[in-house]
């Protein structure tokens, strides 16, 4: 059995979501690119459904774990804690995600506006996965205390 066959996990999915903000964030991807892709990947069943989603876009550098600070046992298995849980790379998502819901909220007002009333509201969809995955990294990370892994 090939590797996209196999069923792909929260955090698989997790990681290419991640990828695809990067994407967006960097101007590889639209707006609509990234809203189709995010669903796609949230929906995907198997490894080889993810991977469709970031075939043509560049592989993110290689971070290197930070050093353990001096005095300070290191597993290995997590990076060096910062001075805050979470740090900057965590409030840097939740700025991502408010950029983006604040787009996508003056489209969709945009467009009700335009039809003369009320259209479906679509950018639920890009809020609710994506805020419900953030505020639980968020709450794994105050909770243990620990920074994030790096993808």
């Amino acid at each position: 059995m090939s590797d996209s066959g196999i069923r792909a996990s929260d955090a698989e999915r997790d990681a290419v979501a991640e990828r695809l903000r990067v994407a967006y964030a960097e101007g590889r991807l639209t707006s609509e690119e990234f809203a189709e892709r995010l669903d796609r990947v949230l929906q995907a069943r198997t490894r080889g459904e993810l991977a469709g989603s970031t075939t043509d876009l560049p592989l993110p550098p290689a971070r290197p774990l930070a050093p353990a600070a001096a005095g300070t046992r290191s597993t290995g298995a997590y990076p060096a804690p910062t001075s805050c849980a979470g740090g900057a790379p965590l409030r840097q998502q939740w700025a991502a995600w408010s950029g983006v819901n604040a787009v996508c909220l003056a489209v969709w007002l945009l467009s009700s506006v335009a039809s003369g009333g009320l259209v479906f509201f679509w950018p639920l969809f890009v809020l609710v996965p994506w805020g419900i995955a953030l505020g639980g990294r968020t709450a794994a990370t105050r909770r243990d205390g620990r920074p994030e892994l790096p993808h």
